[in-house]
């Protein structure tokens, strides 16, 4: 059914332009230990404007601008309501300041710089105690939500509650089994197991979800961790990737020395997409580069810089159940979010010590109802933030 409908009373809309964006410093910040191998628009002022809406067989109005972002001006227009059933206008009024707009975005209030996670959470502070973090460098999520964080001053792993509350704790200093030195990267496979990158003592160990040691077996220079859908094992360690079975076979083995397709310089974050697709990050050479999952490579993307898809300080890196990508820089303290191809859709965070700011962050997670978890280093903190 089509007519035309007139609005009876005043209405005021109003137009707030939101930019969100990150702040370009770049200040000096450690890199961490590196062990020697072997627009959304929202109304806001008060505008006026002239359109015609239409009712579609649904009802539902739709509308053309004539200008965007700033509406036409009309004080003054007539609506006729017209009964389709006899063809005979019910109505007509006549209006002296109500007119209504709605409008169709357009490229200038599309900004991807506003897709921002909202912070919703954090907890640690700098110490040795119970829930307390001391240079958190690795996080992910188990099955049921639970937070496991490997601290690499700390040598131990604490567990959590998706809400920070302390729930356990396992490791110490040394070199026994379940003891550890240094653990940089952590996973967790669907039987909920832990694998923990025991950077100086050379190793990758297993644990249950409670703490308990599984099996261990040797890699030097361990620094990244990654799990498939077949709890195949990634590892980056020496600028090559490892893969192994989840009881340590190894499968094969790819990289070298280089900033060539399929080289690394500083290799450290490792992720993995639903197609099995590995992505590698380097803080050395920064970029991304994707591989199949037998170590073929199949293109890269990303430049040192500090601009939108640019890396300064590259380290951790995740993929969502979305297949969107997620990276953290420890020289421009922020997090950036990709299409798998590296497509940049949006940053957040600047350096700082305030809600949704970071001191060089290590690493980042995202759980399976897209949750992100950030292991805030020098803020001795992890960071949550929200699903958009």
């Amino acid at each position: 059914m089509r007519g035309s409908f007139s609005v009876a009373a005043p209405c005021f809309l109003t137009f707030i332009v939101i930019f969100v964006g990150c702040e370009g410093n770049n200040p000096t910040s450690p890199s961490g230990p590196t062990p020697t191998a072997t627009s959304t628009l929202v109304p806001t002022g008060t505008e006026t404007a002239t359109v015609t809406n239409t009712l579609s067989s649904t009802g539902t109005p739709t509308a053309t601008p004539t200008e965007s972002p700033t509406p036409t001006i009309s004080p003054t227009f007539t609506a006729t309501s017209t009964d389709t059933s006899t063809g005979t206008p019910s109505q007509t009024p006549t209006l002296t300041q109500s007119p209504t707009f709605t409008t169709t975005p357009t490229a200038t209030q599309t900004s991807t710089a506003t897709l921002v996670h909202p912070y919703l959470t954090q907890w640690g502070t700098m110490g040795t105690g119970i829930g307390q973090l001391q240079h958190p460098q690795g996080v992910v999520t188990d099955q049921a939500g639970n937070v496991y964080v490997a601290e690499l001053s700390n040598n131990r792993v604490q567990k959590f509650s998706s809400a920070g509350t302390y729930l356990l704790q396992w490791g110490g200093t040394g070199t026994g089994n379940g003891q550890l030195q240094g653990p940089f990267g952590i996973a967790v496979d669907s039987m909920d197991r832990i694998y923990v990158a025991d950077t100086y003592n050379a190793r990758i160990q297993v644990f249950s979800s409670s703490g308990t040691y599984i099996t261990q077996w040797a890699l030097s220079a361990v620094m990244g961790l990654a799990i498939d859908s077949a709890d195949n094992v990634y590892a980056t360690a020496s600028d090559q990737v490892f893969k192994y079975t989840s009881t340590g076979t190894p499968v094969t083995q790819w990289g070298g020395t280089g900033n060539g397709d399929g080289q690394f310089t500083g290799n450290y974050g490792i992720a993995i997409d639903s197609s099995s697709n590995v992505y590698v990050t380097s803080y050395s050479s920064p970029r991304v580069q994707i591989f199949t999952s037998s170590g073929t490579f199949l293109s890269k993307w990303g430049s040192g810089g500090t601009g939108n898809g640019q890396f300064s300080g590259l380290y951790g890196i995740a993929i969502d159940a979305m297949n969107k990508v997620y990276t953290v820089e420890t020289g421009m303290h922020r997090v950036q979010k990709f299409e798998l191809d590296g497509t940049f859709l949006t940053t957040w965070g600047s350096q700082g010590t305030t809600n949704g700011r970071f001191w060089s962050p290590y690493d980042v997670h995202v759980d399976a109802s897209g949750y992100v978890y950030v292991a805030d280093y020098l803020n001795h903190r992890i960071q949550k933030f929200a699903p958009w």
